[in-house]
């Protein structure tokens, strides 16, 4: 009998961490087809080469910007054809399976910018493709689709219709995304409303402007759009208008965000990340990761296995409370602290500055083990140290 007990607790699971929908915590990650001026990526068989390399960063989707006619998403005029020079129907079903084989969704942006809406006669024109295209790359294995540039319909009485019907066409376990002008100055009702067709709402953070405006941002989103187990998502990104082209990149910039990434992925919601060595332009390791990217990957795999940190919210039997605190000391330095019932809380400290930071944090911690590197430093507050452009982050001792 003892043997029998002891059999079973062996095989018995070693954590039990609450369960979530794939979308809804996991980690996104960006890409665009560049064009012949830059390295990278510039067609979809350039993707499906790099497939080992993108499941080593862990990451839980795949959301290309554009495979559209033309390439450029600036200039799309349909999203009923992809771009020859991106590839094909063929290959896009190719690239969906073989990422699903790999547990990685394929999400797609359907870019509705004004060259696209200007060039049809009417919103109906425009929904009506929006409808053929999402059943069309559903039949080919996508598994969500960002409605980008929707803001232009917002004031459009029958985008709350569309929206239904693209949702019933989506399905539930597939994703729905719409940037968050769609809701500026809208009504409680329509809130209410829209967000039952809507999974997550893209929110852009620019790394601008010092860490109160960030931290301020971020309290107001969480404030607005309230964290809850079953509601429409926050959906993260970083902007940096420094960062928008190839030749401004320098080492502060790629330093910058770097850092802001790791703080990206610290918060509660979806992030939607474009790592350092996308956003640089640099040629990618098919096989293997660089030292960033490393750090970038076991960030990933800390928030999966946290649910302080990949749960937005603590669910109670009559209220939901927030698990996030957001904090700045000076107009370089950002803290969020993130927490769950029985398990160990994070702490982050990200220096946006220029400078090296010396701070007494023992008013709110005392220690730590610090994550992410290959050494597992202790961390004491006292004279807590981060060197410019940095995020450290630390699991808190109990």
């Amino acid at each position: 009998m003892c043997s029998i007990v002891v059999a079973k607790i062996s095989t018995m699971p070693k954590s039990c961490n609450p369960k979530t929908t794939w979308y809804r915590g996991g980690v996104f990650y960006e890409m665009g087809f560049q064009d012949s001026e830059y390295e990278g990526i510039s067609d979809i068989g350039g993707i499906i080469n790099r497939l080992d390399y993108l499941s080593s960063l862990g990451v839980a989707a795949v959301r290309l910007n554009s495979i559209f006619l033309p390439g450029n998403i600036d200039n799309v005029t349909s999203v009923l054809h992809i771009d020859p020079a991106i590839g094909n129907v063929s290959q896009l079903k190719v690239l969906a399976d073989t990422l699903q084989s790999r547990n990685i969704a394929l999400l797609l942006d359907i870019p509705l910018h004004n060259t696209f809406v200007n060039i049809h006669s009417n919103q109906e024109i425009v929904y009506n493709q929006i409808t053929k295209t999402l059943t069309s790359c559903l039949d080919n294995g996508v598994n969500g689709f960002y409605l980008k540039g929707l803001d232009l319909f917002s004031n459009d009485l029958m985008l709350l219709k569309f929206l239904a019907i693209w949702k019933r066409i989506v399905g539930e376990n597939r994703v729905l995304i719409i940037n968050e002008k769609v809701l500026k100055g809208k009504p409680s009702s329509f809130l209410t409303a829209i967000q039952q067709h809507v999974d997550l709402v893209d929110v852009c953070l620019d790394l601008e402007g010092g860490t109160k405006k960030i931290t301020n941002r971020i309290e107001n989103i969480l404030a607005n759009m309230p964290p809850a187990e079953d509601s429409t998502w926050i959906h993260w990104s970083i902007v940096d208008s420094k960062l928008k082209h190839h030749n401004d990149r320098d080492s502060f910039n790629s330093d910058k965000i770097m850092a802001g990434t790791i703080m990206q992925l610290m918060l509660p919601g979806t992030p939607n990340i474009k790592y350092e060595d996308d956003m640089n332009g640099k040629q990618y390791s098919v096989h293997k990761l660089s030292d960033r990217s490393k750090i970038v990957s076991n960030m990933i795999s800390l928030r999966k296995r946290s649910p302080s940190i990949y749960k937005s919210v603590i669910c109670k039997p009559n209220s939901n409370i927030q698990n996030t605190l957001i904090r700045y000391t000076n107009d370089d330095t950002l803290i969020i602290v993130r927490n769950y019932p029985r398990r160990n809380s994070f702490a982050s400290v990200t220096n946006l500055g220029s400078y090296k930071i010396t701070m007494d944090l023992t008013s709110t911690f005392y220690s730590g083990t610090r994550m992410l590197t290959n050494e597992t430093d202790k961390i004491f507050f006292k004279n807590f140290e981060i060197d410019p452009f940095d995020t450290i982050v630390v699991k808190l001792d109990k």
